[in-house]
């Protein structure tokens, strides 16, 4: 999980810490035991030089990598926190983008939970505007966290 402390005020304490589930991967993995069939059935089926193959084998790497390092940025640097002021939800694989959602009462989030430990937490504010977050693990302990310190403030 990524470093949060300096997401944090002085004095202020993380309640509650989750982030997405490794199921966000799965479209990216689908894509790359795709591109390996590809890159197999290419060099298996075809009487090419060995140099060929090797250029095939690494072109199909390569496009690999790329179709993994989005996706395995966004897992790896999406946190969710709940502390005793506030709601933070830091996101994106290349430019982050942090949400602070103060813990009062008019601020509502609510969760739906999925069956496999994950769910979707969305976070409406009092002035109407609201976000969606999907597969995020633990969203139910997300949401009651966030709404346990909103009756405490």
């Amino acid at each position: 999980m990524p470093s949060v402390e300096r997401l944090l005020a002085p004095g202020e304490r993380v309640v509650f810490q989750t982030r997405l589930h490794p199921s966000v991967l799965l479209g990216a993995l689908t894509t790359v035991a795709f591109i390996g069939l590809v890159v197999g059935l290419l060099i298996g089926h075809n009487d090419l030089p060995a140099s060929t193959d090797v250029q095939i084998v690494l072109a199909g790497a390569g496009v690999m990598a790329m179709a993994l390092a989005r996706p395995f940025l966004r897992w790896s640097r999406t946190v969710f926190l709940v502390t005793d002021r506030r709601l933070l939800a830091q996101t994106g694989a290349v430019r982050e983008s942090i949400l602070e959602v103060p813990l009062d009462r008019t601020n509502v989030v609510s969760a739906e939970q999925g069956r496999r430990g994950h769910g979707t937490v969305t976070v409406t504010a009092a002035d109407g505007r609201a976000w969606r977050f999907g597969h995020v693990v633990g969203a139910d302990g997300l949401a009651e966290a966030a709404r346990a310190q909103s009756r405490r403030r």
